[in-house]
């Protein structure tokens, strides 16, 4: 992960926050000109909070192991090399970032939980709600739409892997068709993933591709390539992030792509 991509990675966290605050503010004071399309945005950025979360904690895992392999050549031999130093420098400023995002996702997390009661006593329905409702599919009513939705990601947020994948297929069950149905197919895989069944979790990233106009298809992809580069399938990887990088031209994840492929080459 080079510098670029974590000063990138906080421009997000200052954005979701103003987004925050305005629409809490709305709500606050009874306007009523706080949009669903708002609302879907403030989710989608909060759950891009997730995703970059994730990403750095697989580079930080990695220089874990650079880190160790480094200092086990290294005994009784020379002092400490320069890269050396170096990558314990980006370490360290990794830890702190991760640390940092973590805290405001969950900042984040509370306060949309605080927008959506706000929106409930003012007969407000958010965008995923409103087309629950419509849909009348799953039983669950525009509230309770949103809440399982939370629900749901607050447990991956705990790492309860294995209760939050049926929680965010309700969420699918109840509307195929819903704003927040792609969203929860990729935490679908996220969860396999981070149970590291990541033959498991390629079947559930590669389902979000099936959703129209989806929000997460690059992260999906990008998902992709790590999942076969942790089942030692290098050229698969590779085709992967190759993919990341030719159709998602766009992606704030493209130069982290472009890092896996020159440490595979």
């Amino acid at each position: 992960m080079n510098k670029s991509w974590h000063q990138k990675s906080l421009v997000p966290v200052f954005v979701s926050l103003y987004a925050v605050s305005v629409l809490f503010s709305c709500a606050s004071s009874g306007e009523h000109y706080t949009s669903p399309k708002a609302q879907k945005e403030l989710q989608e950025r909060v759950d891009t909070l997730g995703m970059q979360l994730s990403a750095l904690e697989e580079s930080n895992a990695e220089l874990h192991a650079i880190l160790s392999g480094e200092k086990k050549s290294n005994m009784g031999a020379q002092p400490v090399s320069d890269q050396l130093v170096q990558i314990e420098n980006r370490l360290s400023l990794l830890e702190n970032h991760m640390e940092y995002i973590d805290s405001t996702r969950l900042d984040l997390i509370n306060r949309v939980s605080q927008i959506e009661k706000q929106l409930d006593q003012y007969g407000i329905p958010s965008a995923s709600g409103a087309m629950a409702a419509r849909s009348g599919k799953g039983g669950l009513s525009a509230a309770e739409y949103r809440q399982q939705y939370q629900h749901a990601y607050d447990l991956y947020g705990q790492k309860e892997y294995k209760q939050a994948i049926p929680a965010f297929t309700k969420v699918i069950e109840a509307n195929p068709d819903g704003s927040l149905s792609d969203n929860a197919q990729y935490w679908i895989g996220e969860c396999y993933y981070g149970m590291q069944d990541f033959t498991r979790a390629i079947v559930e990233f590669e389902k979000v591709f099936t959703f129209k106009d989806s929000n997460k298809d690059d992260d999906a992809q990008l998902k992709l390539g790590l999942c076969y580069l942790n089942l030692g399938q290098r050229d698969k990887a590779k085709e992967e992030f190759q993919r990341l990088v030719d159709f998602y031209t766009d992606s704030e994840y493209k130069a982290l792509a472009i890092d896996y492929l020159k440490k595979l080459n």
